[in-house]
């Protein structure tokens, strides 16, 4: 019986074992080598891919590598497609000549010389995977377990120069302890613990925001449950389990949670809803079973085309996601004191002439309900200008005495 398992070397790569061995059979292995000993930063030679397969001829190593580059790479550089580029090598740049097909075509393999510096140009750089590893390391919403699996499959497309901080390829594991993130929508939401780490409950979220999205992209309304949280720290209906449909327009993230932009049908105004919050979520059907077309974007009071729409400027506007319709107020504060007005407006706030000695004024477009907690928040700080965030103000401070009577 025929012994087709798969020999390494002493690196743990994959070597000719002499059976079945064909052309496309070396091609894959030439290029696996190349993609694990190589990469932009790290050129190999020809003698360097015989080494790790062992024992091959080394004529047919300059066949394969030169059929690879062909299949690969572009027939002639041009400048403009650099990053067309999968396999690079001494010389690839020229833009009068492709020396692989050349030495393919006028030169015979024992005399032509061997393509030099070698170097598998990989899907991402190595500041590239420190970003997405980063990104995934410290982000609260994935189980240790779903770090693991993705950073594992991240690291399985570099060369093996690439080493991350944050991960231990040899023992398989995230190196930064993840009781070190906090996020309010977390993925550990118990205190109990299932295999020594905690469970993710992000499923339906994540199920949440591919169905809305999808939505967004047919321009077609959903129908979902909208709930609340109960002191035992389950999720229930609101409005007797009332069912909501909203033509949905745009998503965004709002100090880590998820908000739909949407509009109520008829009402032709905008509205946001939390999507951890729905449940149930589906395409709005009519009485034919057919889905229901999103309201025009037209038809909504104060909601911008695609071309026009700005996720920052409308979180700004309605600060901690409040409802009421923005509008422009005006407030002093300290001069040079300006690092909560970008903390909350960025670069959304307008200078005025202020007479006042210390004081700079500015205007800023809010919800008038946001404002006065952002007044108190910052108490002391701001100074109020405007008559109805002053009435707001003294009217919540009043409800903020009364409870502590």
């Amino acid at each position: 019986m025929q012994n087709n398992k798969q020999l390494k070397n002493k690196d743990g790569i994959p070597i000719n074992n002499g059976a079945n061995y064909d052309a496309e059979s070396r091609t894959v292995e030439v290029l696996q080598i190349l993609k694990e000993i190589s990469d932009e930063e790290h050129p190999v030679r020809q003698a360097d891919i015989r080494a790790a397969m062992e024992n091959v001829n080394p004529a047919t190593i300059s066949k394969t590598i030169d059929r690879l580059i062909l299949q690969l790479d572009p027939i002639m550089y041009t400048g403009d497609n650099d990053n067309e580029y999968r396999i690079k090598y001494s010389g690839y740049d020229s833009e009068t000549e492709n020396i692989v097909l050349e030495k393919v075509e006028k030169t015979s393999y024992g005399k032509s010389p061997s393509v030099t510096n070698l170097r598998y140009i990989h899907d991402f750089d190595m500041n590239e995977l420190d970003m997405l590893m980063d990104a995934v390391n410290f982000s609260g919403r994935l189980s240790l377990e779903e770090k693991e699996r993705l950073m594992r499959k991240l690291q399985a497309t570099a060369s093996k120069y690439y080493k991350s901080p944050f991960y231990d390829k040899c023992n398989d594991k995230v190196k930064f302890y993840d009781f070190g993130i906090y996020t309010r929508l977390d993925a550990r939401t118990s205190m109990t613990k299932t295999n020594g780490h905690y469970p993710t409950v992000q499923t339906e979220l994540i199920q949440n925001i591919k169905l809305i999205q999808q939505a967004i992209n047919d321009r077609k309304q959903i129908v979902f449950d909208f709930n609340e949280y109960t002191k035992d720290h389950s999720l229930k209906k609101r409005n007797n389990g009332w069912r909501y449909i909203l033509s949905p327009y745009y998503m965004v993230v709002y100090h880590e949670l998820y908000y739909l932009i949407c509009s109520k049908p008829g009402t032709g105004k905008i509205s946001h809803y939390r999507i951890d919050l729905m449940s149930n979520v589906g395409f709005a059907k009519d009485e034919n079973n057919k889905d229901i077309p999103c309201e025009l974007v037209s038809d909504i009071k104060g909601l911008p085309t695609c071309i026009e729409w700005d996720p920052e400027k409308y979180m700004r506007e309605h600060l901690y996601m409040f409802y009421d319709e923005p509008r422009s107020i005006t407030l002093k504060i300290p001069s040079g004191n300006y690092t909560a007005i970008h903390d909350h407006f960025g670069d959304h706030y307008r200078s005025l002439r202020c007479d006042e000695e210390g004081y700079d004024k500015i205007e800023v477009r809010c919800s008038a309900n946001a404002m006065a907690i952002l007044v108190m928040q910052y108490a002391g700080t701001f100074k109020v200008i405007d008559e109805e965030v002053k009435a707001l103000v003294r009217e919540k401070m009043k409800a903020l005495d009364d409870s502590l009577k």
